[in-house]
């Protein structure tokens, strides 16, 4: 069984490694060099408008980092938890997040958990706060 290993780690190199499909979504892949030696492979969502597969970080930036599988040297890039405020608004008046908005923003949250935590944990805010907006502006034209 293999065991989540989590570490930090400077970039020094990166280059494209391929592509791989996985559940129906399109990725790149990069193998990415660390300073301590370590290399290995990350993937990017392609059909992400914020990334356009395009590598993410870049070299000389620290990232903590979670090897996925030793064997085959993959990882995934572990990010911050989100900081989410009490106050969402998308106009200038702040006020505080209606209980509707709170139910709506954990169902987006988790749709994007289960759609991207295991392999690609990074995308799942940018993809919650996107549908959260979405949605609310759907139901602002009802």
């Amino acid at each position: 069984m293999n065991e989540t290993k989590t570490k930090t780690g400077k970039i020094v190199a990166y280059q494209p490694d391929g592509t791989a499909e996985i559940r129906g979504s399109m990725y790149n892949r990069y193998k990415v060099t660390f300073a301590d030696g370590n290399q290995f492979k990350f993937l990017n969502l392609l059909n992400l408008p914020k990334h356009n597969g395009e590598f993410k970080k870049k070299i000389g930036e620290e990232v903590e980092y979670k090897i996925i599988n030793e064997q085959y040297k993959n990882a995934s890039f572990i990010t911050p938890p989100p900081q989410i405020s009490n106050n969402y608004s998308n106009n200038t008046q702040n006020r505080p997040i209606s209980t509707n908005d709170s139910i709506l923003l954990q169902v987006c949250y988790k749709e994007n958990m289960q759609a991207f935590a295991k392999d690609n944990k990074d995308n799942v805010m940018s993809e919650t706060e996107k549908d959260f907006i979405t949605l609310k502006q759907i139901l602002n034209n009802l």
